[in-house]
């Protein structure tokens, strides 16, 4: 119904699912009704769509065999978004979302904690609040580099890879709305070198059986360790209320503490013993400071960022940076490579 545009047959719905997740202690099925809810609210205001929640509870009987009552997320008051109403839907998409989000960090779940991080942007984005969405971009991202770390990783990569791409284009764009030049080419260098981690792939590494590459090992038995442990951890403190292991939940969270501090360690030791691997394992591009030194007074750097609706040529001298907006887009460019490697 809400992708078909009927937001308040889509609101009635998902604010029964929500009701009858936490009537049942769902606590992971929560988390994924109230970023649906907060969209609605988010489009709504969008629109100009009008929503009004009933004042009387409404009966539930189908999905669950039983006849029982919910009462909306307001409460028993009407709520109104109209036309003329549109911070009063951002509010409560991020009402919505922020809840989300608490669960989310409180359940260990990272992929749908990035999503929810990304909405939270979205709105205040389109809110015209950049400082906010800025905030928000950069904090999705930080989620996202931290799941370099998971061995796991590869069986969310192209998804991750694409929900990556989006954050980093819209934060660029955004740096370069509030005229931050070189936030704006820190970000898109950083941005590059994620996407090109992301296509090597741990499996392209070669590790060589001396002594040195002893750290590497170890590292990737590190990471399988994280892995298991987050999504033991994740699936644990999913469980319903009633079943919940508090005591098995709390050694966990410590284990997974203890793995994670080793791993920060190893990762440090790394970089001194072994630079090229672990420029494979996380991202650290070159600053605009760090390039410009590189360079002599005869040489321009020209680094390009490809966005959906344009691209972006960071023009880089030792001095200066220019940034021009060429008017190609994605998916023009990927159609004339194609068409040229094709010929």
């Amino acid at each position: 119904y809400s992708s078909a545009g009927f937001l308040i047959t889509a609101l009635d719905y998902y604010t029964q699912a929500l009701w009858l997740m936490r009537e049942e202690g769902n606590r992971a099925g929560a988390p994924g009704a109230l970023p649906r809810i907060g969209e609605v609210y988010f489009w709504a205001g969008l629109r100009g769509t009008r929503l009004i929640l009933p004042a009387a509870p409404l009966k539930v009987g189908e999905a669950s065999g039983r006849t029982t009552t919910f009462v909306s997320l307001k409460g028993a008051a009407p709520y109104d978004v109209g036309s003329d109403d549109f911070p009063k839907a951002m509010k409560q998409a991020l009402e919505c979302y922020q809840e989300a989000l608490a669960m989310m960090n409180s359940l260990g779940n990272r992929v749908g904690k990035v999503g929810i991080l990304t909405n939270i942007a979205l709105v205040y984005d389109l809110w015209n609040k950049p400082e906010y969405a800025l905030d928000y971009y950069y904090k999705s991202i930080e989620v996202l580099e931290s799941m370099r770390t998971s061995a796991r990783l590869e069986e969310f990569r192209t998804s991750l890879a694409q929900q990556s791409a989006v954050v980093y284009q819209r934060a660029i764009l955004l740096n370069l709305r509030l005229k931050r030049r070189q936030a704006a080419f820190d970000l898109s260098e950083r941005a590059r070198a994620r996407s090109t981690l992301d296509q090597l792939g741990s499996a392209r590494i070669d590790v060589r059986k001396d002594a040195a590459d002893q750290l590497v090992l170890q590292e990737q038995k590190l990471r399988q360790e994280l892995s298991f442990l987050e999504q033991q951890l994740m699936e644990e403190r999913s469980k319903l209320a009633s079943q919940l292991n508090k005591e098995l939940i709390q050694s966990l969270e410590e284990r997974l503490s203890g793995k994670q501090k080793e791993y920060e360690g190893l990762l440090t030791h790394l970089k001194l013993t072994n630079p090229k691997y672990a420029s494979l394992i996380s991202v650290d591009p070159l600053t605009l400071a760090q390039a410009q030194g590189l360079l002599d007074q005869e040489t321009t750097l020209v680094s390009y960022f490809v966005t959906a609706d344009k691209t972006l040529a960071f023009v880089v001298t030792r001095e200066s940076l220019q940034v021009v907006e060429l008017p190609v887009r994605q998916r023009e460019l990927e159609n004339a490579v194609t068409l040229f490697r094709d010929f």
